[in-house]
C-alpha cells in the first residue's frame, strides 16, 4: 500500500451562495490556503505565510520561485497560508470563498491524484497537495481567452472555488465543447482536453462568445461553473456603464 502523500484534513462546505468551508483538523495536521481566504480559526491554530505550497519543503529559493511564477500565471498567489493545529484536541479553520458561489469538495485520491482546474479554482487542502501550472497549453488558445490553467496533485482533500453553482457531467466515450470560463475541473488521465474554433468567423464576432470553446474527449468526470467569475464582473460593468456610472446627482 503506498504511503500517504497529504495530511488527513477533514472539509465540510456551508451555503450555496457564498459559500464557506470548515476544515477540522486533528492534533499536529495541516491545512493549505490561498492568501486572504480565512475566515475564522478555533484557539489552538497557528499559521504562516510560506512561498508556495509546502509539498517540497527542502526546495532551494530557485526552484520556489519558479514554482511560485508557475502558479501566478494559473491565477494564484505567490505565497500561501498554513494552518497548524498545535493543540491536543481537534481544531477547526473556516475559509469564505473568494469569488460569488459555491464550493466543491475533492477528494484527490478518487481522482487519480491528478485534476486539471481552471484558474483561481484553488481555495484550500491538506499539506502535501502540489499547485502548479498544466504546461502543454494549445497556442491556439492564445488567440482568444486566457487558457492557462491548474495542475493539483495529492491524495488528500481539497475545495475548490467556483462561480455560482457546480455542475458534473459524466462523459462515457462522449466529447463535449465547453466555454473555457465554465469549466471547472476534469480529471487528466481520463479526459483529453483540446482548445478548438468557436465556429466561422462571423459567429466568433457577433455571437458575445470567445474565440475558443475546449473540446473534452473521454469516459470521465468534468466539473463546469455556472457563472464564471469573469462573466458575472463583465456583466455588472456592462450596467453599470448603462446606468452612467450608478452614480445619480442631488
Amino acid at each position: 500500500m503506498n504511503k500517504k502523500v497529504c495530511h488527513e484534513i477533514e472539509i465540510e462546505t456551508f451555503g450555496e451562495v457564498m459559500s464557506h468551508c470548515k476544515v477540522t483538523l486533528d492534533p499536529g495536521e495541516v491545512v493549505i490556503a490561498e492568501a486572504g481566504a480565512l475566515m475564522a480559526h478555533d484557539e489552538g491554530i497557528e499559521y504562516k505565510t510560506v512561498m508556495g505550497d509546502g509539498s517540497e519543503p527542502n526546495t532551494g529559493i530557485f526552484r520556489s520561485l519558479f514554482n511560485g511564477a508557475a502558479r501566478m500565471l494559473s491565477g494564484e498567489t505567490l505565497f500561501m497560508t498554513h494552518f497548524k493545529n498545535v493543540s491536543d484536541k481537534r481544531r477547526d479553520v473556516y475559509f469564505s470563498a473568494t469569488v460569488p458561489g459555491s464550493m466543491a469538495v475533492i477528494d484527490m485520491g478518487a481522482f487519480n491524484g491528478s485534476l486539471i482546474c481552471n484558474k483561481n479554482s484553488f481555495l484550500c487542502g491538506a499539506l502535501g497537495t502540489k499547485i502548479g501550472l498544466k504546461s502543454d497549453i494549445s497556442i491556439r488558445g492564445l488567440f482568444g481567452e486566457s487558457f492557462f490553467l491548474q495542475r493539483i496533485e495529492g491524495d488528500g482533500n481539497v475545495c475548490l472555488n467556483a462561480g455560482g453553482g457546480v455542475f458534473m457531467r459524466q462523459l462515457n466515450n462522449e466529447t463535449i465543447f465547453v466555454d473555457n470560463s465554465s469549466l471547472l475541473a476534469y480529471v487528466e488521465d481520463d479526459i483529453e482536453y483540446e482548445v478548438v474554433q468557436n465556429g466561422s468567423l462571423k459567429s466568433m464576432l457577433f455571437s458575445g462568445e470567445g474565440l475558443s470553446l475546449v473540446k473534452l474527449s473521454g469516459t470521465g468526470v468534468v466539473l463546469l461553473q455556472t457563472m464564471p467569475f469573469d462573466r458575472f464582473a463583465m456583466s455588472t460593468w456592462n450596467e453599470i456603464r448603462k446606468n452612467g456610472g450608478g452614480v445619480s446627482s442631488s
